[in-house]
């Protein structure tokens, strides 16, 4: 093992752990700002004990350019659907803004692709998975407030609005860095993240279509430079282009239906089921599709979800009555001795059962299981 592999090791292992414990200990700071302070002198460290090879690719000047105009396309997207969508907030730049936000961004990218590029330079295995998954953890730190996770549902958010689309652009940013430099990536990861601190408006575009347009960007463009600029025998590249072009669109569809029913932004949800009010119909760890309640008849028998104390409850409707103009729904679980006490009214409706997935939802509820410690 050479003197360059040991610091390698050394620095890559030693910063994960770093970002890892900023990403899970509970802390009241930054998260952004705790990143800076981790990543600006171990970025100074890897200059210093790590040699620099250059990039020989005549196409780095390409790339770059070709990654700016993609991120001012995203901007100018971001943009187009903020007319449709509104916008929903406005940030006026401020001192507070700089410090808060501006300056800690822009230090963790710059500072977390000059060390992925030093760490791919090593071309050993291992730096490559830590210069990937320090890049992930960083990307979290940045685009999720990670001090606020305090539920179980403020973490499946998390999943699937922030941490699939991360893994996607983390993909695209390791292909970049090894083969074009850390330039072609920090100009546009600089754009796409920073705007909305720039602009005095923000786009109010749903979290699940923004969570879409976040994972089906990087896959473009992975594959867009990738046919451009790696030229193959022309009889193999077709096959292997197809698939791996289907793999990527199914993976993307299967994390962006996930984080839909995560969310519960659009017309369906998903819950887990985690108490044995309904055993026999519906039982503990099974997974329930739910249409979202808009106004749609309800009638006897079926099982609807609704809102108690803050929790959402999955039972079965027994009785309607309507009485000065409220309809009033008394419902029960199917293995619970006597009826829920009260009634529930529209205003108390979440949706309505369609169907249910069995044993799935088992580690969910281990998930949850670690929260309420």
């Amino acid at each position: 093992m050479t003197p360059d592999t040991r610091k390698s090791y050394f620095l890559s292992i030693g910063l994960f752990c770093a970002l890892l414990i900023t990403f899970l200990v509970p802390s009241t700071g930054n998260s952004r700002i705790i990143a800076a302070v981790l990543l600006l002198p171990a970025m100074v460290l890897t200059l210093l004990l790590l040699k620099k090879r250059g990039i020989l690719s005549i196409n780095k000047g390409t790339v770059t350019l070709i990654m700016v105009v993609s991120a001012l396309l995203y901007v100018m997207l971001s943009f187009i659907l903020g007319i449709y969508f509104g916008f929903y907030k406005y940030v006026g730049f401020s001192v507070d803004t700089l410090f808060k936000f501006i300056l800690p961004i822009s230090v963790v990218i710059i500072s977390v692709e000059i060390i992925r590029r030093a760490l791919l330079a090593q071309s050993k295995r291992l730096t490559d998975i830590f210069a990937y998954l320090i890049s992930l953890l960083a990307e979290l730190l940045i685009v999720s407030n990670i001090r606020q996770i305090n539920s179980f549902n403020e973490f499946m958010d998390m999943v699937g609005l922030a941490l699939f689309p991360a893994i996607f652009s983390s993909i695209l940013y390791q292909y970049l860095s090894k083969r074009y430099g850390a330039a072609s990536v920090i100009p546009y990861r600089l754009i796409i993240t920073l705007y909305p601190y720039i602009f005095l408006r923000i786009a109010n575009i749903p979290d699940v279509l923004l969570a879409l347009m976040n994972i089906f960007t990087p896959i473009v463009l992975y594959i867009f430079i990738k046919s451009l600029f790696e030229k193959k025998p022309q009889k193999a590249v077709k096959k292997k282009s197809k698939w791996r072009f289907a793999a990527y669109a199914a993976i993307a569809v299967v994390m962006i239906s996930i984080a839909m029913l995560i969310s519960c932004k659009f017309k369906y949800g998903a819950l887990v089921i985690g108490s044995e009010s309904m055993t026999g119909e519906i039982n503990v760890g099974d997974t329930i599709i739910y249409e979202s309640y808009n106004g749609q008849k309800i009638e006897n028998g079926q099982i609807i979800v609704f809102e108690k104390d803050n929790v959402a409850v999955i039972h079965r409707v027994i009785n309607i009555e309507r009485i000065d103009g409220v309809t009033r729904y008394y419902t029960k679980g199917d293995a619970n001795d006597s009826p829920d006490s009260g009634y529930r009214t529209e205003g108390d409706l979440i949706g309505i059962t369609k169907f249910k997935i069995s044993y799935i939802g088992y580690p969910t509820l281990w998930l949850r299981g670690l929260f309420e410690r």
